[in-house]
């Protein structure tokens, strides 16, 4: 059996140092023309040793956060094409004014109902399969306990199919496992699951 650790990529700041708005940021970081800097202060919570290597995400604030937990944890990483963070595009979900007024929690929310409606960039049907290709990948690791660096949406999509495989199926399932008023997961933190 494996235990996977999927954890959050660290908290990084999308102004640029007051370059752009938040808006605007996190359009340039979506749309991977920014290197973001990483912060590095953030721990991340695991409770037993990790297995070699690490897997990340190919997009830039994850393979910063891999490089710092390399150095840390002495381990080797290996980039991983289906944990990048789901294709959307933060001005289809909301205007700036709509941002500067409602902030993340409109994010979230707009983000489930476009998932719910397969109006993402995108879609549903290759998400799973995204899905249904890791879990494959994970399945033939030798035993042992895997980190993966990823992104909120998709840690919530995969953490939510984990829970209810009949997610695809169903997609307004998302929707009971999104608090719309918090972070889906604090930088550095996560959720674990088995694979046999």
């Amino acid at each position: 059996m494996k235990r996977i650790y999927v954890r959050k990529i660290f908290p990084y700041n999308p102004t640029f140092n007051g370059r752009f708005s938040k808006y605007e940021g996190y359009h340039l970081i979506g749309l991977q023309e920014r290197m973001v800097g990483i912060n590095s202060t953030i721990n991340v919570s695991l409770s037993e040793k990790i297995s070699n290597p690490i897997y990340y995400s190919p997009l830039r604030r994850a393979e910063e956060t891999a490089l710092f937990l390399k150095n840390a944890l002495g381990l080797q990483i290996e980039q991983v094409e289906f944990i990048k963070e789901i294709k959307f595009s933060l001005k289809n979900l909301l205007t700036e004014d709509e941002y500067n007024l409602y902030g993340s929690k409109l994010v979230r929310e707009r983000f489930a109902k476009s998932f719910i409606k397969d109006e993402l960039t995108e879609k549903r049907s290759d998400i799973r399969e995204r899905i249904n290709k890791l879990i494959e990948f994970l399945r033939i690791l030798p035993e042992g306990k895997y980190l993966l660096i990823s992104h909120s949406f998709f840690m919530k999509v995969l953490q939510s199919y984990i829970k209810e495989k009949n997610l695809f199926e169903n997609p307004q399932i998302l929707n009971k496992h999104f608090n719309f008023n918090k972070k889906t997961f604090k930088n550095g933190k996560g959720f674990e699951f088995n694979v046999e």
